[in-house]
């Protein structure tokens, strides 16, 4: 989950993986494909793993934040395992149009996120993440959700090969090759899924700059180098597009 920080105390999110949010006090939008909507304050939602959603947050005071629970994706197979005896129906396994639901907030539903927030038991945690999912308000189509998302999609296998090397300078050829497709196919099943290879690249390669810059133990021009941009002059703009920061700003704000 990558955050970007603008001086208005905005934040913004791209959904990498899973997760579950709870709002707090904060203004939260959710875009996709151009479409915005608002999060309620003070409830929890689940957002399923999308590289095309952005979560804007819009922090009231600036030392309140919204609360996050980050999943895997075998948190997402385990907890599939422990749903499926009660939500699984093949004749009703579709893809849903939602990719945010709102979970009931009660006693039980509170509990259930401070506990699962502490537990260092990964089993007990499963069970309680399948426990609030069950207070979704539409917990079938939440749980068709998961199931739908355990599909690794093409656009995520480009990016875990991209990922395996970011010193790399990909090119769309190099990707066609890896994955014994012709150029025009790599690009019709991106397109397929909102997205293209420059744009996963970018993505790649910006998440896995920032991460350096914050470890705050390489130069700017290695930096460069280990996510396959030769100028440190194009990185430094590309970064500055990319965050709306330079990479020393990025870094003096998450200190």
């Amino acid at each position: 989950m990558q955050m970007t920080e603008t001086k208005k105390q905005q934040n913004y999110l791209k959904v990498r993986s899973h997760i579950i949010i709870a709002t707090n006090s904060c203004h939260v939008n959710i875009t996709k494909n151009k479409s915005t909507f608002s999060l309620n304050k003070g409830e929890y939602y689940f957002i399923e793993k999308d590289s095309a959603v952005t979560i804007e947050i819009i922090k009231i005071r600036a030392e309140e934040i919204p609360d996050f629970i980050e999943l895997s994706q075998q948190d997402i197979n385990d907890i599939i395992k422990i749903m499926r005896p009660f939500y699984y129906k093949l004749e009703n396994l579709t893809k849903p149009d939602e990719h945010v639901f709102i979970i009931e907030i009660d006693s039980l539903s509170k509990e259930l996120f401070k506990a699962i927030k502490k537990t260092s038991c990964s089993r007990l945690k499963l069970y309680k993440l399948a426990c609030l999912f069950s207070k979704s308000q539409k917990p079938q189509l939440l749980f068709n959700s998961l199931v739908m998302s355990a599909a690794v999609s093409f656009s995520e296998k480009v990016r875990r090969l991209i990922e395996t090397n970011t010193s790399i300078k990909w090119t769309l050829s190099l990707i066609a090759k890896e994955f014994h497709l012709s150029e025009i196919a790599i690009r019709k099943k991106l397109s397929g899924e909102n997205t293209t290879f420059y744009q996963i690249l970018l993505e790649v390669r910006m998440e896995k700059a920032a991460m350096l810059i914050l470890e705050n133990i390489h130069q700017i021009g290695s930096i460069s180098s280990m996510v396959g941009i030769s100028s440190p002059s194009h990185f430094i703009k590309t970064f500055q597009l990319y965050y709306g920061v330079t990479p020393k700003q990025f870094l003096m704000r998450h200190r």
